[in-house]
């Protein structure tokens, strides 16, 4: 996606609502035959083109949307001279790290009375994704005389989070951490003793349906809204208020439900870090990108430390909105309009659908053209956004010929299946 060097790049956002009703053959297109947002193929008189034979036989078309007050045009394409592709959704993943117990194997430093250290690092490509400095974030803890694994993560857990926040922006109690979330992982499983807690941001002091069966120094696994799950040691009870041993990491929420660990203080545990999506907005010059980290473990007197195995790669995906959005403002120069707009000039409406899924039909041309302006030749780029289902990432089944998508790629035995995620 996004134009190639010496490539007119152009993105066309599309529901899957407004490609469907194509206008008959016989309908010219203008404002008033096709509503606003809707996406039709077109050839050079400006009727519809509504079958793939009929796009054969014309060789040259173009793509119209309707973009609030005006008719959007693609320059003129030749059938023969493009090569088109699917692209199907791929959806975007965090980078996961473990330290210690990773849900089947490994264990977490714990020797007793020592000092230990776990430095974060922002490890990606594009510095321009920063807002401020990061070198590295440091969590610190020191075990006491009868140390064990859930003692040891659940204290560099609290320690890693107090020292992430001072890296959120504005309000920590309202941003939250801004490039990982944090877990302890317990290989022991959920005890008998359950019910639910009301929980706070950043709050040490929890409020439990039942304190029945909990114990101070005992510990428990709360499973968050995502199913995520994480493990706290217990510092005091007051009747159901429950006092946590470091501040609560996630998002402010009710009801969540808890199993006591039974057996944590001889069970393998751990850290999972997981990387938290990055504050977004659209520029022309910064790509989207998901969170890279780099972890490192020490204890007191190392110079160098551990470097984590990442367990699983962050990847931006393929047709998230994040990245559409960008893709749409990219192109709006080569449609004759800027990425900054100030009067007397003027902005097409964006299409984006805010945490839509797009699949993708990349248009590209095979022969270069001259330029009237540019001594380089330059050849069409076209992506052609399909907005998917949120649910089952599917195309909707239309009827034939309704679809863009069947026009665009029938001779090519593509089908609307064929970009289904």
């Amino acid at each position: 996606m996004l134009g190639q060097e010496q490539h007119n790049y152009y993105a066309i956002l599309a529901s899957y609502k407004e490609v469907e009703g194509i206008p008959s053959a016989a309908t010219l297109i203008g404002l008033s035959s096709i509503v606003e947002g809707d996406v039709a193929v077109v050839d050079l008189a400006n009727y519809p083109i509504v079958s793939n034979a009929a796009l054969v036989a014309a060789g040259k078309f173009r793509i119209v949307q309707h973009l609030g007050d005006r008719l959007q045009f693609t320059p003129v394409l030749t059938y023969s001279e493009c090569t088109f592709q699917k692209k199907k959704h791929i959806t975007a993943v965090e980078q996961v790290s473990y330290i210690g117990y990773t849900g089947v194997t490994g264990s977490f430093p714990k020797a007793n009375s020592t000092s230990y250290y776990i430095f974060l690092e922002k490890n990606d490509n594009d510095e321009g994704n920063r807002s401020g400095t990061w070198p590295s974030i440091t969590g610190q803890w020191k075990t006491d005389v009868a140390a064990t694994e859930i003692k040891s993560a659940c204290a560099a857990a609290g320690s890693l989070f107090i020292n992430t926040l001072l890296e959120a922006e504005i309000n920590p109690v309202n941003n939250g951490p801004r490039y990982v979330e944090i877990f302890v992982t317990c290989a022991d499983a959920d005890g008998a003793t359950t019910s639910t807690v009301n929980v706070s941001f950043n709050g040490r002091k929890v409020v439990v349906a039942s304190a029945t069966g909990l114990a101070v120094g005992g510990a428990f696994r709360v499973t968050l809204a995502s199913g995520e799950k994480d493990c706290y040691i217990i510092s005091a009870i007051n009747g159901t208020t429950i006092t946590l041993d470091s501040p609560w990491r996630h998002p402010t929420a009710t009801g969540l439900t808890f199993h006591e660990l039974d057996d944590a203080a001889t069970d393998a545990c751990g850290l999972k870090l997981k990387g938290l999506p990055s504050k977004f907005s659209i520029n022309s010059t910064r790509m989207w990108m998901k969170n890279r980290f780099e972890v490192k473990i020490l204890s007191a007197g190392e110079s160098t430390g551990t470097l984590i195995t990442t367990n699983t790669g962050a990847n931006e995906g393929l047709g998230n909105w994040q990245q559409v959005a960008i893709a749409e403002k990219e192109s709006w120069m080569n449609f004759g309009h800027l990425y900054h707009t100030s009067p007397p000039f003027e902005s097409l409406p964006s299409k984006v659908i805010n945490g839509g899924y797009y699949s993708v039909i990349s248009i590209l041309e095979k022969t270069p053209h001259a330029s009237l302006t540019n001594t380089s030749n330059f050849a069409n780029t076209l992506d052609l956004y399909l907005q998917i289902d949120t649910t089952d990432k599917d195309l909707p089944n239309g009827s034939a010929g309704d679809f863009l998508a069947d026009i665009l790629l029938g001779a090519s035995a593509f089908t609307a299946g064929d970009l289904d995620a």
